[in-house]
């Protein structure tokens, strides 16, 4: 099966190019990967960074991602949908997942 990946932000735009892409999967009859990845900013500190950081940030874009694969599955029902939050750099996570498929 054909993949069309979506990345998104959350921003409005990227709901409009996440809506897009489905369109385009209905056509193609292929599955739309919503993907969202995230870093933390790099800190120069003598302070370590709590690791908890990571998790919350983890848990609100995962809450996120529900909430908008919720709201693109209901205008596109036919549509196959799978969100992805993923921690790390975006053009390396679209290289590996392009591996990976």
């Amino acid at each position: 099966m054909s993949h069309i990946i979506a990345a998104t932000d959350f921003s409005e735009t990227a709901e409009n190019a996440v809506d897009y892409a489905c369109g385009l999967a209905a056509d193609l009859d292929a599955q739309v990967v919503i993907l969202h990845s995230f870093m933390l900013p790099l800190m120069f500190s003598d302070v370590p960074m709590p690791g908890s950081i990571i998790v919350d940030e983890q848990q609100d874009a995962e809450a996120q991602m529900s909430a908008l694969v919720a709201r693109i599955t209901e205008r596109h029902p036919s549509a196959k949908i799978k969100g992805q939050v993923i921690y790390g750099n975006t053009l390396d996570i679209l290289q590996g997942f392009n591996d990976g498929h």
